[in-house]
């Protein structure tokens, strides 16, 4: 699909303004201590506390940032593989369809995930330890009477979510962490993330599939239901999915998830031509958005492994993804 080359484009843009366009790939061997949130936990670079909010600034020198990188996607890629074959698995032994549909959600939130923390914006889940470790710690900058009364009242035990934005630092050779706290919930925030992206690209480049991919996981405007709502339809909120009824619903969900060319009629049955709105009357057009989300994001995932950066040692990578990177030179 044409879409998902665009965001791979893109991804390679926003990498490069990072200073990491050769990212070497290892799927056998990395450090997850190397984590964007390890590494921010390290405490092993400089810190600035802008406000009294509980924001904080870290800055990352280039090499740092790129083993950060290198982690983020050697990490995430066993995950997503596994998940991937797990669906395949389901499908060819014909498992029912509310399982289906939950393992197609999460591989399409584990691919989400990393391709927003690789594009600059992602989510992060901190601890009021953690925290604490971070405004507290003998290297940081000294805390206003406001910020330590803010670090007093958090709940011990309390988990709080952060939006974490990567960007150019003004000192050279560095990149800015800028993290604010009040961030969605992991199963809100991948989405916001990811339509935040998007939005930026959809600007740069008029693409029907780009809008369509918007409009699915616009949490404002929800032309379709997120996808995770989705996920609590059919795993938590009816249990009638996991009977035949669900198996009839998702015969078109099944259908464009092994045959993803029948995307390109679907997307034209389903959207309005001059404003690019798709309709979800149905729960069988509901449902098959999440068929679209997985394609587009499981190539832009196949895109990232299979980079012209990878090592020609690359024996970890599955025989797929080495055939497909042959017979694709370029994308």
């Amino acid at each position: 699909m044409y879409c998902s080359y665009q965001i791979k484009e893109y991804l390679d843009k926003i990498l490069a303004s990072f200073y990491v366009p050769e990212i070497e790939l290892d799927f056998g061997n990395f450090n997850n201590s190397k984590s964007l949130k390890n590494e921010i936990l390290s405490l092993n670079h400089t810190i600035e506390f802008p406000n009294d909010s509980l924001t904080f600034n870290i800055f990352v020198d280039e090499n740092s940032f790129k083993n950060i990188i290198q982690t983020e996607i050697n990490s995430e890629f066993h995950r997503i593989s596994e998940q991937i074959k797990n669906i395949d698995f389901l499908i060819k032994s014909k498992a029912q369809a509310a399982w289906i549909l939950v393992t197609v959600y999460y591989a399409c939130f584990f691919m989400a995930n990393l391709i927003n923390r690789l594009l600059g914006r992602a989510s992060i889940n901190f601890s009021t330890t953690q925290l604490k470790s971070i405004f507290l710690n003998d290297t940081s900058p000294p805390l206003t009477k406001k910020l330590q009364e803010n670090l007093r009242n958090l709940n011990e035990g309390s988990n709080h979510n952060y939006t974490c934005i990567i960007e150019r630092s003004q000192q050279h050779n560095f990149l800015k962490i800028r993290l604010i706290p009040g961030g969605d919930k992991p199963h809100q925030a991948v989405w916001s993330n990811l339509f935040c992206n998007l939005n930026i690209l959809d600007k740069k480049i008029e693409n029907t599939e780009i809008k369509i991919l918007k409009n699915i996981v616009n949490i404002s405007e929800q032309k379709f239901p997120l996808p995770s709502k989705l996920r609590n339809d059919w795993n938590y909120s009816d249990q009638k999915y996991f009977s035949r009824l669900g198996t009839e619903t998702a015969k078109d969900f099944l259908h464009l998830i092994q045959n993803p060319n029948a995307l390109n009629s679907w997307i034209l049955k389903e959207s309005n031509s001059r404003n690019l709105t798709l309709k979800s009357t149905q729960e069988e057009n509901r449902i098959c958005s999440l068929a679209y989300v997985y394609c587009v994001l499981k190539e832009v995932f196949e895109k990232i492994v299979t980079r012209p950066s990878l090592p020609k040692n690359h024996r970890h990578l599955p025989n797929r993804l080495k055939n497909k990177k042959k017979k694709k030179r370029g994308y």
